[in-house]
């Protein structure tokens, strides 16, 4: 029932956006970010064995918003979350890759911005430390949701803007939940 009435929110509000606001010139925006984030994983065994490895934990999203009204946006994205561990033939990689829909808000203060997003994703381990969790295997897809604030450095205007920005997205994983907060840049176009 959830995704049948969660897509029809979709529908509904793309539908409102070109009628509506037909006049808006920046009633499109699209949207690419790179960052990096702290992983705190609910399977605390999941990287046990890997506390002597380089660690590199890289997070990129891409996403496209919908103008719903001058300070309400609608987006829709993916993110992708890769924390690399390796040394030598010794390899500890996570991958979390999820889409995203939810809305932001700009509340009149210059160009901070506030979100909260639905989130539906997964976790693929590909694990190489000689112990029992060698191996590749992905988690279950799980609901989710992100926070998250931002600042556009162009105020909303249009062109090529700036953003910076940090979130907390939390992951169901069944049994036990991944927490993963970000730090990031975004250059957003309208």
């Amino acid at each position: 029932m959830r995704p049948v009435v969660f897509s029809w929110l979709i529908c509904a509000a793309l539908h409102i956006v070109p009628v509506q606001y037909a006049g808006a010139e920046n009633r499109v925006t699209f949207g690419g970010s790179v960052g990096t984030a702290a992983v705190i994983y609910g399977d605390k065994q999941l990287t046990d064995g890997t506390s002597g490895l380089t660690r590199l934990v890289v997070e990129a999203d891409a996403s496209v918003g919908f103008l719903l009204d001058p300070m309400i946006r609608f987006m829709i994205g993916g993110v992708t979350t890769c924390d690399f561990r390796f040394q030598g033939s010794e390899h500890c990689n996570l991958i979390d890759y999820a889409v995203y829909s939810g809305i932001r808000l700009y509340p009149g203060l210059a160009g901070l911005c506030a979100g909260v997003e639905y989130v539906l994703g997964r976790r693929s381990d590909f694990i190489a430390v000689g112990s029992v969790q060698d191996g590749v295997r992905s988690t279950d897809w799980g609901n989710g949701f992100r926070f998250l604030v931002e600042y556009d450095f162009t105020a909303g205007g249009t062109g090529f803007a700036p953003v910076v920005g940090c979130a907390w997205r939390r992951m169901p994983r069944g049994t036990y939940a991944d927490n993963i907060i970000s730090l990031y840049f975004r250059m957003a176009y309208r």
